[in-house]
């Protein structure tokens, strides 16, 4: 590109510095070797690789020609879910069924974040000991898979094996010290001992944490929702309140709803007569159903 550019500025008594035929050699040149760059810095790899995959699923009339249209189509009679750029299935048994199906057939092939998704799937199903025996497995293909772990943890909470749920919750915050919503999942186990100056020193540093995401993206809904269970916890309920009506103004998602109503189900379920979690579901759910 550099020999087409001085082509064009330079110049020698008013003729062009390049004839016409070194011009368009420079041109085939310069697109040549820009074409050479985005090939091996890997951005045309994948290009060219999403391509021939959707070619291949269309000729084997796998997926129709226009992708993006089916699966629109598909979100609006409700089969499907957009999350952002990706889409999911809207409902756990069938997500359970398709990863089951392929840990079946293919069990060499499976990732730790297939057994990591069919365990998230049996425990929203109160599904605990299938949940875990997921969780085992992502974990011994991948020991430090900070979520499953604490997912793990969670799931033992459940199951009132605190102990076990401790230990999870410990590694799990020792792999990734700054994931506030690690620091509040201990904090529960740390309720229900009870121990309750570490448990404040956790919800403190899950508040600080999360807040400090607020601050730098006051967008983000699903960060709100968080932030509105610490403070619910912590006992501040008028800014618990109050994070929880920004992010119904701020138009949260459906997904960023239920899985919000999802911690609160799970927190009644340890503390069956907390009011103000009970409140804050009944006003999430029926928000969830004008939507």
């Amino acid at each position: 590109m550099y020999t087409l550019a001085v082509g064009f500025v330079r110049h020698l008594g008013g003729k062009p510095f390049i004839s016409p035929s070194s011009f368009y050699y420079s041109l085939l040149s310069s697109l040549c070797i820009a074409l050479l760059l985005w090939l091996g810095l890997g951005g045309g790899k994948v290009c060219i690789d999403h391509f021939m995959v959707r070619l291949s699923l269309c000729c084997t009339r796998s997926i129709p020609l226009d992708y993006a249209r089916f699966l629109n189509y598909a979100t609006e009679r409700l089969l499907l879910q957009r999350v952002g750029g990706r889409y999911r299935f809207m409902h756990d048994l069938v997500r359970e069924s398709l990863a089951q199906r392929r840990i079946d057939t293919h069990p060499h092939l499976i990732s730790s974040q297939v057994f990591f998704r069919c365990g998230e799937s049996y425990r929203l199903m109160e599904r605990y000991e299938e949940a875990l025996q997921d969780f085992n497995r992502a974990i011994e293909l991948d020991p430090k898979y900070e979520w499953a772990i604490a997912s793990r943890g969670y799931t033992y909470g459940l199951m009132e094996r605190y102990e076990e749920a401790l230990q999870d919750s410990n590694r799990a915050i020792e792999l990734n010290p700054k994931y506030d919503c690690y620091r509040y999942l201990r904090a529960l186990i740390y309720l229900v001992r009870p121990q309750p100056d570490l448990a404040k020193a956790d919800l403190d540093t899950a508040i600080y944490l999360a807040q400090q995401k607020y601050t730098q993206k006051p967008e983000d809904c699903r960060n709100i929702l968080n932030l509105a269970l610490y403070h619910l916890i912590a006992g501040n309920l008028p800014t618990a309140k109050e994070f929880y009506q920004t992010a119904l103004q701020q138009t949260a998602s459906q997904t960023e709803i239920r899985d919000a109503i999802q911690y609160l189900k799970d927190l009644l379920r340890v503390f069956p007569k907390h009011t103000p979690a009970q409140e804050a579901k009944t006003v999430l759910e029926k928000t969830l159903s004008v939507k």
